[in-house]
């Protein structure tokens, strides 16, 4: 009998281990991997339109570093005013217009502004052949009074169509001497050739 009790609590025991074992010997489950955050896509970015850059352009302060040009100087404002007049010419429709006729008014307020130097208005007149209309014309006019723009400005006012530019550069046969009275008179005669005949 004893020998069987002794057989059988070994047995117990043996088989309290080799269950111990089993429960320990079995791995831990496996952690399932979190899903992957998703990027979020950046907002789309919309190019900036024309009419959206002109509108943030500041023209005076643009204008105002330009009016401080002395030859020899850097180019660099002026070729900021050249690129707004690009700009505008780019430009269709009424925001176009719009733009166009508010540089040219700024350009003409340059014309006239005493401490603007020689060189930066004969640029400007330059710059303003290509976007001034007949009511900047009197500005343009005013120069041809200057020997250092009167070139610039008659060259100007060449290009700006309209009966007061003619009659500007009509009236400046009377005071014009050289070479602007004949470049006066070549602007005349071109302008009549190029004005449609009507019968």
């Amino acid at each position: 009998m004893a020998n069987a009790r002794q057989t059988s609590t070994g047995c117990f025991l043996v088989a309290i281990t080799l269950g111990c074992s089993s429960l320990t010997a079995q791995p831990a489950p496996a952690r399932m991997p979190r899903p992957a955050k998703m990027a979020t896509p950046p907002p789309a970015v919309r190019p900036a339109t024309p009419a959206a850059l002109a509108a943030d352009v500041d023209i005076d302060a643009t204008l105002a570093a330009a009016a401080r040009y002395r030859y020899g100087d850097e180019r660099k404002p002026l070729h900021a005013v050249q690129q707004l007049v690009v700009q505008a010419n780019s430009l269709a429709g009424d925001a176009g217009s719009a733009f166009r006729a508010r540089l040219a008014d700024r350009m003409a307020v340059l014309l006239t502004a005493r401490d603007a130097t020689a060189a930066a208005k004969a640029f400007v007149c330059g710059q303003m052949a290509d976007i001034a209309t007949e009511k900047q014309a009197p500005a343009l006019a005013a120069l041809l009074a200057d020997k250092e723009t009167a070139d610039a400005a008659l060259q100007a006012l060449a290009r700006i169509p309209g009966p007061a530019v003619d009659r500007i550069l009509r009236d400046a046969l009377g005071t014009l001497t050289g070479s602007l009275k004949i470049g006066a008179v070549s602007a005349i005669g071109e302008r009549r050739t190029a004005r449609p005949r009507t019968r």
